[in-house]
C-alpha cells in the first residue's frame, strides 16, 4: 500500500480532534519544507554568485542584487 494510501486510511479511522490536530501538524510540515526550498534557492543563487566572482574577479552590487533578485 503507498504511504499516501495508508494516511488516507489512517484518517478515515481517526476521531475528529486528531483530525485536526494532524492538519496543523501537516501544515507545519509543508511550511518548513517550503522555507527549505527557499533557504537551498538562496544558496544556490549565492554560490552561482561565488562561481562568477571567481570567473570574473569582481562583480558591481547592482549586479549582486540582480543575481539575488532584489532590483
Amino acid at each position: 500500500m503507498a504511504t499516501k494510501e495508508q494516511i488516507l486510511q489512517e484518517l478515515e479511522n481517526a476521531p475528529e480532534p486528531l483530525l485536526g490536530e494532524f492538519l496543523r501538524y501537516l501544515q507545519r510540515l509543508k511550511d518548513k519544507h517550503r522555507e527549505e526550498m527557499e533557504t537551498a534557492e538562496d544558496l544556490a543563487d549565492l554560490q552561482a554568485i561565488r562561481t562568477e566572482i571567481a570567473h570574473e574577479g569582481t562583480l558591481s552590487w547592482k549586479t549582486v542584487k540582480h543575481g539575488l533578485g532584489l532590483l
